[in-house]
């Protein structure tokens, strides 16, 4: 049996513990997507997880799929939305300039085994602009695009992309305005995945996981703000034995874009994770996308992260 270490440090009885455990139980049998779409989310205990070519495994909130045996990607993941909050990364501001949201730090330990808090996270969103134009005699319309969301951790979700502020009527500086009708509304990030086994994972060449946050929308009108887009969200991998991303997979956890379609832009997405531990050898080839969104005039999101780490034996 293979121990880990942290840092260079042996582990001691309280860490290595739940090492053990790695992979789950195979409570849940054997995950296998022939055809179609299966939808899961949450944690699950597979024997092993298949996807063939042309199939789809789609991800309904944040979800820890383990298996005790061989894990293979053929076929297509994909996330839905999260339009109901957001997680380790931080969604955009509205405040001045559209600040946009820090990428997310909270990021797994050994996946779901210890919780703790390390510097593992997507880039930080893209500011804002600010939109003005002529009010009444003597004052000034105001209205704030939103910031970008942070790309993501672990197995959650990027940051929401902010909505852009409404227009301040009154010329009074800065105050959000009674009408939201005209707002741009913020995109949404999706759920992220990690996966873990004691065996092997592999990507094959027409493996695609999508993870992208949603673009932020425009504002109707010229004096309110633009919707930002939301950060990338997370991909995280474990495998104790090989861990092999095909020439021809491509795993996307990109940022979306902000928006200038009604003048100053607001803030796009950071790119998320893409995170690879293996124990046994690593085969490169796939492509990995961590890029931040843009758009034109407003500071792009910044790009997320991919790495891969080699597990070591005491």
């Amino acid at each position: 049996m293979m121990w880990l270490k942290s840092n260079g440090q042996p582990l001691d009885d309280t860490e290595l513990e739940p090492i053990k455990y790695i992979g789950g139980d195979g409570a849940d049998g054997a995950l296998t997507v022939a055809a179609g779409t299966t939808n899961i989310s949450g944690f699950k205990n597979y024997t092993t997880i298949t996807v063939n070519n042309g199939a789809t495994l789609n991800i309904q909130g944040p979800t820890i799929a383990c298996a005790t045996g061989a894990v293979s990607i053929s076929g297509a993941i994909t996330s839905d939305s999260n339009t109901t909050g957001y997680s380790c990364a931080e969604q955009g501001h509205i405040g001045t300039a559209g600040l946009g949201g820090p990428g997310g730090f909270s990021g797994i330990h050994w996946l779901r085994h210890q919780y703790q808090r390390v510097p593992l996270g997507g880039g930080s969103g893209g500011d804002g602009g600010i939109m003005m134009s002529a009010g009444e005699p003597g004052s000034i319309n105001t209205g704030r695009c939103g910031g970008g969301g942070g790309g993501g951790a672990g197995c959650y979700a990027g940051g929401r992309g902010n909505s852009g502020g409404t227009a301040n009527l009154s010329g009074a500086g800065g105050r959000i305005g009674a009408d939201e009708t005209t707002r741009g509304i913020g995109g949404n990030p999706k759920f992220g995945l990690c996966l873990e086994t004691r065996d092997s994972i592999t990507f094959g060449a027409t493996a695609t996981v999508t993870l992208t946050g949603g673009n932020g929308a425009a504002a109707s009108d010229a004096d309110s703000g633009n919707g930002a887009g939301a950060g990338g969200s997370a991909l995280q991998c474990l495998a104790i034995g090989n861990l092999t991303f095909t020439a021809g997979a491509a795993i996307t956890v990109a940022g979306g874009n902000g928006t200038n379609t009604t003048g100053s832009a607001s803030g796009s997405g950071a790119g998320g994770l893409i995170g690879f531990w293996y124990g046994g050898t690593y085969t490169s080839g796939g492509t990995g996308t961590v890029t931040g969104g843009t758009a034109t005039g407003a500071t792009a999101g910044q790009n997320g992260l991919f790495f891969q780490t080699q597990l070591t034996s005491l």
